[in-house]
């Protein structure tokens, strides 16, 4: 049977996943063709992920390629740059070993057919193959064999480029001041998101490096404007170097194409004040220029191994500097959606307060206006028989109970108790409600009568009122404890029934849409306020809502510490 393999269309030109070029494609029966049909929209929606995984590798600086046998069946746009031919030309080859270099040929045959085979091996080895152009590139490999029900065995490779990596360990054997140096800086530009310490850093392990006279790091924004991240100029030339054609012509070729530049030599006016070599390094992400590094210094920045150095470690900084970016904007995206749920939930509550009031002057009134006239009728028509007096007395409770009812509403709505007297006082008040109406509760507290800000007592006495909506509705139990208490600089409330519980991994599956939002919107409010929710519960052992939310504190005039 031919293999199933779908044609992407979402990928650059050149790179398609196809048919198998030398075998026919049969024509399937007709028997088979809704199970063909099936398995084409199956192979063709799983073909969508993982053609957007390859391609996303590729931004990454991954290469990927597919063997079937020894043919490449796949390559991804990254292999193909980092092996200068083309997908076509690399399909065309009767084996992939025809890339491998002399020397790496039968190393490279024997590491891929260990995979195929399956036997255990290290996760990736390093070889060699030959560029396009003759130059030879050194490679790290990982490959895994893949395999599918009654399809030919695969082996995916997954290779980086470390050509400039093994050129920079080669050239650097006698200087392991160097290489820690290298090694050093990834781990120190990496350990921060702040762009103005990463530029810092750099230039402190560049000057460390090669002695540098003068260096600066910029960044380029959206509209191509430039800032300075960071500069260092002990010795005041900087300056001046940066203003000399030569600079500015380095300058404008790097930002420009975003390719390598050779070091550029300085004229020197009369007294040798200038460094004797500027070097201007792009800072690429994703073939994107972000900025430029600028390093002025004596004839020792002019030396490969230096220029080497220097870009890797720009490399490394250009990583880092758009990780900062992209989580700056990550940051910012939050704070903005905070910002926005913040607002939502204070409309819920605006929303709540109007209702209430509206309830209260309109529904409630009637209701109460209702029974207090059939009351006078009642009173002034009495009935003439059992059966009239029943149905009186029936009327008369029903207006009562609409009276109660409303005026529940409106205390759920606009709990006065909260906005009076503070959580503490509320909560008890609706512990004792539950009380009257038959409930086993329990209720700790501690706050000592101090009143919370009015953000955390709102969020706090929604939590219980949800937490016990949820307890009426699914724990079929009428036990329960609340407490409420200060725990180091925060307020801890515990909501806890002893009722039949849940499997937590499942509760998504159980519930209906409508208890999933009331515990999104119950974590949502404390988590505005930087606290933390977790709800604990198992089947039968019950269930535990656990809100703390940290309270502001501040330094009083002798020194202590209040809220």
């Amino acid at each position: 049977m031919t293999p199933l393999v779908r044609v992407a269309t979402n990928v650059p030109s050149g790179e398609r996943i196809f048919n198998r070029a030398d075998e026919p494609v049969m024509q399937p029966s007709a028997r088979g063709v809704t199970e063909r049909e099936q398995a084409e929209g199956m192979v063709g929606q799983q073909g969508d992920f993982y053609e957007a995984l390859l391609n996303a590798q590729s931004d990454l600086g991954e290469g990927i390629f597919i063997i079937e046998g020894e043919r490449i069946r796949y390559a991804n746009e990254a292999f193909c740059l980092m092996s200068g031919y083309g997908a076509e030309e690399l399909r065309a080859l009767r084996s992939y070993s025809e890339l491998g270099t002399e020397d790496q040929r039968p190393a490279l045959d024997h590491q891929m057919g260990r995979r195929s085979r399956g036997e255990a091996v290290e996760d990736r080895y390093e070889t060699a193959i030959l560029h396009k152009s003759g130059r030879r590139v050194e490679l790290e490999v990982g490959a895994k064999p893949l395999q599918w029900e009654d399809q030919p065995p695969h082996l995916v490779a997954v290779v980086r480029d470390i050509t400039a990596r093994k050129r920079v360990e080669d050239g650097l054997q006698g200087s392991m001041g160097m290489l820690i140096a290298v090694h050093e800086a990834g781990r120190v530009l990496g350990s921060t998101l702040n762009p103005e310490e990463i530029g810092k850093r750099l230039l402190e392990v560049m000057h460390r490096i090669s002695d540098l006279d003068a260096a600066i790091l910029h960044t380029r924004d959206e509209r191509g404007g430039s800032s300075v991240v960071h500069a260092c100029d002990p010795k005041g030339l900087l300056r001046a170097a940066s203003a000399t054609p030569e600079a500015q012509a380095a300058r404008l070729r790097a930002q420009e194409t975003g390719g390598y530049h050779r070091p550029f030599r300085l004229a020197q006016p009369q007294g040798g004040s200038m460094p004797a070599v500027g070097l201007c390094l792009p800072l690429v992400v994703r073939e994107r220029v972000i900025g430029l590094a600028e390093a002025y210094g004596p004839e020792a920045l002019a030396k490969e191994m230096a220029v080497e150095t220097l870009q890797s470690l720009v490399g490394q900084a250009a990583s880092a500097l758009e990780n900062a970016r992209l989580y700056q904007e990550l940051a910012e995206r939050e704070r903005r959606l905070e910002d926005l749920v913040g607002k939502l939930i204070r409309a819920k509550e605006e929303e709540r307060r109007r209702v209430a009031y509206e309830v209260h002057d309109g529904l409630t009134q009637v209701a109460v206006a209702a029974h207090q006239h059939l009351q006078a009728f009642a009173k002034d028509h009495l009935p003439d028989c059992a059966l009239g007096q029943t149905k009186l007395d029936s009327t008369l409770e029903l207006a009562r109970q609409t009276v109660r009812e409303a005026r529940s509403v409106i205390a759920d709505l606009r709990p006065t108790a909260l906005e009076d007297f503070g959580l503490a006082a509320a909560l008890r008040a609706k512990v004792e409600a539950l009380q009257t109406d038959g409930w086993e509760v329990g209720y700790n507290e501690d706050l000592g009568g101090e009143r919370l800000s009015n953000e955390v007592e709102t969020a706090l006495y929604r939590v219980t009122q949800e937490a016990l909506a949820n307890i009426r509705k699914h724990a079929q139990t009428a036990r329960i404890h609340i407490a409420l208490a200060h725990r180091d600089e925060a307020v801890y409330l515990e909501v806890r029934d002893w009722g039949r519980g849940f499997d937590q991994s499942v509760v998504s599956k159980v519930n209906g849409w409508g208890e999933q939002v009331g515990i999104y919107g119950m974590r949502e409010r404390i988590a505005l306020l930087g606290g933390n929710f977790t709800i604990r519960s198992r089947p039968g052992a019950g269930t535990r809502v656990v809100a703390e939310v940290p309270l502001p504190t501040s330094e009083g005039q002798n020194g202590e510490r209040t809220r």
